[in-house]
């Protein structure tokens, strides 16, 4: 796969085409009962399928170095692929076969975690919002790994936690820590860009 710009941005747009098609068909076939899959499936598979895609470049970066660069050609050329086989686990009956096409999938979202370590919280002169910041991105992988969790103890018949307290810890940490400080932070960041972009034009 090449590693010029150009040509990842060929690949996503191929990608998202292909995906954009495919959920198409599995959500047409859904309406009509040809195949089982109920309404938080057809939407985790556009999440798959497209809402992936589409969000993939904006982790790109003119400035990556050559290590970033390869990551990012792995992680577009191989999106389609992991889509494919991740949602065949739909599909499946919950056991270790469904657990290792949705595996497949995780893997994926992890290379896509890699390549977001390079961006640290927003630049912003305000510690409170630094730190509100720091809280919502880092709530959000430990209320996946509770998902994850869960997910995994159903797929392999084991007990891990249960619904109700997946719900708790997953719903509360990412409504309270991760969306409310996250927002606030980011308002508190946009509120200093703005006073700094009026004192310069005064200062004009």
């Amino acid at each position: 796969m090449s590693l010029h710009r150009g040509d990842l941005a060929r690949w996503n747009r191929v990608s998202l085409g292909l995906g954009g098609c495919v959920w198409g068909v599995i959500a047409f076939a859904s309406l009509f009962g040809w195949i089982r899959l109920n309404d938080l499936g057809i939407v985790l598979l556009l999440v798959l399928f497209v809402i992936t895609p589409l969000t993939v470049p904006l982790v790109l970066c003119k400035k990556d170095g050559r290590f970033f660069l390869r990551l990012s050609a792995l992680v577009l050329f191989f999106q389609p692929l992991a889509a494919l086989l991740g949602s065949v686990a739909f599909f499946l009956d919950a056991g270790p076969l469904a657990a290792a096409f949705a595996a497949v999938w995780f893997v994926f979202t992890g290379l896509l975690a890699l390549l977001g370590l390079r961006f640290v919280v927003p630049t912003t002169t305000s510690r409170f919002a630094q730190v509100l910041l720091a809280l919502s991105y880092t709530t959000v992988f430990f209320t996946m790994l509770v998902a994850g969790a869960y997910a995994l103890g159903v797929a392999m018949g084991a007990w891990t936690i249960t619904i109700s307290q997946m719900i708790a810890i997953h719903g509360l940490e990412n409504a309270l820590i991760f969306g409310f400080c996250g927002l606030l932070g980011w308002r508190i960041r946009t509120s200093q860009e703005s006073q700094g972009r009026m004192r310069g034009e005064k200062c004009a």
